[in-house]
């Protein structure tokens, strides 16, 4: 058993670091594992899943959430979302699954309900979780209905809807599952109304006071207590913890320098506005913003979705102009008197770029919708007042610039926020053959693109981004009768951290060292079909007998296997044979870039794994994985320029497609000791026969060839295909 938290972008994984650390006060030992994208330390956590974050679409934010619940690690789990705060012990929680298969407390609301359009197919009588605290064990049924909430996830489409309890609904009716109810003690959503008996276990939802929402809560357990929204207002709470009834409990709960604490009076801040360009980076100067301690007053918020007027003192509000999101445009007029304006400045070029993927499917609409947001932008500017930060200077110099923001706000100037703070000017868009096309036929040469390309010395005037908006074609410019142009597709890899068990990894390091003269050297498929070593092209030696350790990675390997194909936007394909195979790389080893189904006799081949094992601590330095893009062009691809590079970590395993270009840079051990070598347990999947419905029986053949053809690669490096990683 053990709980697992889904955190997709920074912000939501310090977030579960902090959930994290309430858990750890009352389960030190309890296993804990994290699924998400940020590639950094996350101590506190037993195993960290890294996953690729595929919000592409605004609508569509927890797909990430909704995809690797099930595959969770353990038979019996509990998820947390990471505003969840966790109050006491929650292992009794897990024996409710001797009982039922799936457990999830009511929501307080039903989402999204008749007002936001979405048709109403289930009884109202059939109610509704809430997906922020769920429990289940592993079986048959439960990854059945997981697979449906995805698939119905993913299948809807409605405005102004964001949430995934809808599907999970949905999912739950059609399944047949043994389905249990928590009771409210273990998910007192906040800032709903609730009643509990019980102590409470988990706090869900966001409070800046939400240890003296725990203590509050929990002030009288055993007996009946009820709470309304206006309890757990901060002020509300600081005059609960001034009553001097209940001093002495409170001392024990709080602490004399707690309440002390609480009793100061709330600073009240004049209301921030923070606008730019959506993409132009006004998301990371607002959350640097409400990072600084003397600025947690304010309450932070995105563009509001409704008319509703703003307050004068209070609101810290985050507005990208213009943008597709459901969200209401503000226009400066409507903000209240003494407001503080904080424009947000960046090369147009990465700002229209950086919307064009998440929100546009052509280059011209983006550009369009950039130059209306400047306008837009030029009348907050003329406010009293207003400051305009350029994201360069931030990212660069993040210190100086925060220095004279929070200085002109009248806080301490000294504080740095714990904000990542990458500078995302890079030449990405360049990769991107449709928009760098169109910027080439809009701008000129894109090596010069003077100041679109760079940040611009002041804020433009209008009549220069009238200019600009002129230089834009209002139809693609004519193309003369040559091919089409490539399509650059980016290299993509799922990595699973912990996949063994550190016994299974012992067992695994003995095996291989046993069977050090067993290990023969590679081979490659040369163009006349016969296996020769080619010292030129790879060395590295191989062991085809795996039986003994095998069943260490078949089911794991295919419990994964869902998961891979969805993150990886494979087309689907019957599972066939599964090939395997160790490899070891001594010193000098390589292998030269290729694809692992170029050649017929491997063109069965639809997907890579490469399980990484080596001795502690590393004897070796070298033997990364480079992954290649792949250029689309005249309908064949090829291997592009621009690489990945995976460092190959021991008890790690990296998923990618078998038609992906790919080599293995030289390994350089420290010792010749065969136990110094970098180690690898390769796995290919391979797409089986097609099963036969009702059509005749050649064209299932038919239907296979089709899709082991789409897998099939036209070029080969060295004309030589690989066996091997």
């Amino acid at each position: 058993m053990g709980v697992i938290y889904i955190a997709t972008g920074q912000r939501y994984a310090d977030e579960a670091a902090r959930s994290l650390a309430s858990l750890r006060r009352h389960e030190p030992d309890l296993p804990v594992t994290l699924f998400t994208d940020v590639r950094q330390e996350h101590p506190g956590f037993t195993s960290v899943v890294y996953v690729e974050d595929r919000r592409n679409h605004p609508r569509k934010v927890f797909h990430a959430k909704v995809a690797c619940m099930g595959q969770s690690p353990y038979d019996r789990t509990l998820f947390l979302d990471t505003d969840t705060h966790v109050c006491g012990t929650v292992r009794e929680v897990f024996d409710l699954l001797d009982r039922f298969e799936f457990a999830g407390a009511l929501a307080p609301k039903r989402i999204p309900g008749v007002r936001a359009g979405l048709p109403q197919v289930l009884p109202g009588t059939f109610a509704q979780l809430n997906s922020g605290v769920l429990l289940f064990r592993r079986c048959e049924r439960v990854e059945r209905m997981l697979a449906d909430w995805l698939r119905r996830y993913d299948a809807h489409d409605f405005p102004n809807f964001f949430g995934d309890q809808h599907e999970l609904r949905e999912a739950l009716w059609a399944s047949d599952l043994q389905l249990g109810i928590l009771p409210t003690e273990w998910n007192c959503r906040l800032p709903w109304a609730f009643a509990v008996q019980e102590p409470v276990k988990i706090l869900h939802g966001r409070h800046r006071c939400i240890d003296l929402v725990e203590r509050r809560v929990n002030d009288r357990p055993n007996r009946v207590r009820a709470f309304t929204p206006v309890d757990f207002r901060p002020e509300a709470l600081r005059e609960w913890a001034a009553q001097p009834a209940s001093t002495d409990a409170r001392e024990r709960a709080c602490g004399p320098r707690a309440r002390a604490r609480v009793r100061q009076p709330a600073r009240i801040s004049a209301s921030i506005f923070v606008v730019g360009p959506e993409g132009s980076g006004t998301t990371l100067l607002w959350r640097c913003i409400a990072a600084h301690p003397e600025l947690r007053d304010l309450r932070a918020r995105a563009a509001p979705h409704s008319s509703r007027r703003f307050p004068p003192t209070g609101l810290l509000l985050h507005l990208s102009l213009p943008t597709l999101r459901p969200m209401r445009w503000v226009h400066p007029q409507e903000l209240p008197r003494g407001a503080r304006i904080f424009t947000v400045r960046r090369s147009p070029v990465h700002t229209v770029y950086s919307a064009y993927r998440r929100f546009f499917d052509d280059p011209r609409e983006a550009w369009r919708a950039y130059f209306q947001a400047v306008r837009l932008e030029s009348s907050y500017m003329a406010a009293p007042g207003a400051i305009s930060v350029a994201y360069e200077a931030l990212v660069q110099d993040p210190a100086a610039v925060l220095r004279g923001l929070y200085g002109s706000l009248g806080v301490r100037e000294d504080f740095l926020p714990s904000v990542r703070l990458r500078d995302r000017n890079d030449d990405r868009w360049r990769a991107d053959a449709r928009f760098a096309e169109f910027m080439s036929g809009a701008f000129g040469e894109l090596a010069d693109l003077g100041p679109l390309a760079g940040a611009p010395a002041a804020p433009p005037q209008r009549r220069s981004v009238t200019r600009a908006r002129a230089r834009v074609p209002e139809s693609p410019p004519a193309a003369e009768p040559t091919s089409p142009p490539a399509r650059i597709v980016a290299a993509r890899f799922v990595r699973i951290d912990d996949l063994l068990a550190p016994a299974e990894h012992a067992r695994l390091l003995r095996y291989a060292r046993t069977r050090e003269r067993d290990f023969a050297a590679s081979t490659v498929i040369s163009p006349d079909r016969v296996f020769r070593m080619d010292p030129e092209f790879r060395r590295s030696g191989t062991l085809h007998e795996l039986e003994d350790v095998w069943e260490m990675f078949d089911a794991r390997l295919r419990r994964l296997l869902p998961y891979v194909r969805q993150e990886l936007e494979l087309t689907w394909f019957p599972l066939g044979r599964v090939e395997r195979q160790m490899a070891v790389h001594r010193g000098g080893g390589f292998f030269s870039a290729h694809a692992d189904n170029t050649d017929p006799a491997v063109a069965g081949r639809c997907l890579t794994c490469v399980y990484y094992f080596h001795r502690r601590p590393k004897r070796f330095s070298g033997g990364e994985l480079w992954l290649y893009e792949t250029v689309i062009r005249n309908g064949q691809a090829h291997r592009g320029q621009r690489h990945v590079s995976v460092v190959p970590a021991d008890n790690t395993a990296v998923f990618f497609p078998s038609d992906v270009h790919h080599q293995v840079r030289p390994v350089r051990p420290r010792s010749d000791a065969f136990a110094d070598s970098r180690f690898s347990v390769n796995v290919w999947f391979w797409a089986g026969e097609m099963p036969s419905l009702a059509a005749p029986s050649g064209s299932a053949e038919k239907t296979v060839g089709r899709v082991r053809a789409r897998s099939r690669r036209t070029s080969r490096a060295k004309h030589l295909a690989s066996v091997g990683e």
